[in-house]
């Protein structure tokens, strides 16, 4: 009897089971039991979530082996304004194949730096060398008026640098009378001179004069020169000259005056008036 009943509770199970997965209808066909979703006909399977994808299909999962990273130390090095930066090889494993990479170097170029350079214009002053233009009305000669039958057009100035050359450039115990550029058609010259009183009857310490010496770019004028002492009457106890070597006029006939059609109209005190008429 005790046997019956459990034989007719384990056939009881069994068949809910069955159910479960397919069972007849009074229609006569089959359809699959709850939680299950009929894929193919006859054949059910487990769909908890009913959304008609067999729950075996739908949570499958695959494992993936472990992988294993090793990156080999970054080292940098700074050495005046440049820094390089290597980094080690860096190798990856997993159970896949290993892949290795090459040592990769990066070098920061340098691009020098050059000075800036300012360039200074060019000035064209219708001077020669050692001259400043001005204006005509800053002269007396430069005022107008005609050569000849030809009336002046048009004027302008040219001004001698007067500390040029230096007044270093004449010897101890001599000071200097510079009239460089005085007179056109003239070498320009300029003088060293022992000075003495102008009554005095006796010569000036320094004269006679022993030794002479001249600027860069002037030569000593001995014809132009009296080293010895000269008498009364006179500032200059002994003196000598220096000339400009070359001399200028042998380029430029109208020495200072450079703009063309311009001539020079005598001058006083390093001052010339280039004019055209």
């Amino acid at each position: 009897m005790r046997f019956n009943c459990v034989f007719s509770a384990v056939l009881i199970v069994f068949s809910v089971l069955l159910c479960g997965c397919l069972c007849e209808t009074d229609a006569g066909g089959f359809e699959c039991g709850e939680n299950y979703y009929e894929y193919m006909t006859g054949e059910c399977c487990l769909d908890l979530n009913k959304n008609n994808v067999c729950d075996s299909d739908e949570f499958a999962t695959t494992t993936l082996p472990a992988s294993t990273t090793t990156t080999g130390a970054v080292t940098t090095t700074t050495e005046a304004s440049a820094t390089t930066t290597t980094l080690a090889a860096a190798t990856t494993t997993s159970a896949a194949p290993t892949t290795t990479g090459a040592a990769a170097t990066t070098t920061l170029l340098l691009i020098p730096s050059f000075p800036t350079v300012t360039l200074k214009p060019i000035l064209f002053s219708d001077c020669a060398a050692h001259f400043t233009r001005i204006e005509a009305g800053g002269m007396p000669l430069c005022g107008g008026g005609w050569i000849g039958s030809d009336p002046i057009v048009d004027a302008y100035g040219c001004r001698a640098d007067p500390e040029y050359p230096p007044e270093e450039s004449c010897p101890l115990g001599t000071r200097m009378n510079n009239v460089y550029g005085y007179a056109s058609g003239s070498t320009p010259t300029y003088t060293c001179y022992v000075q003495q009183d102008i009554g005095a009857l006796t010569p000036p310490a320094g004269c006679p004069i022993s030794a002479v010496s001249c600027a860069e770019g002037f030569v000593f004028d001995p014809a132009s020169s009296k080293l010895s002492w000269t008498g009364p009457g006179s500032s200059w106890g002994c003196y000598f000259k220096c000339k400009a070597d070359p001399d200028p006029y042998d380029s430029n006939a109208d020495w200072p005056c450079t703009k063309k059609g311009y001539k020079p109209m005598g001058g006083g005190g390093g001052d010339t008036c280039c004019a055209k008429w």
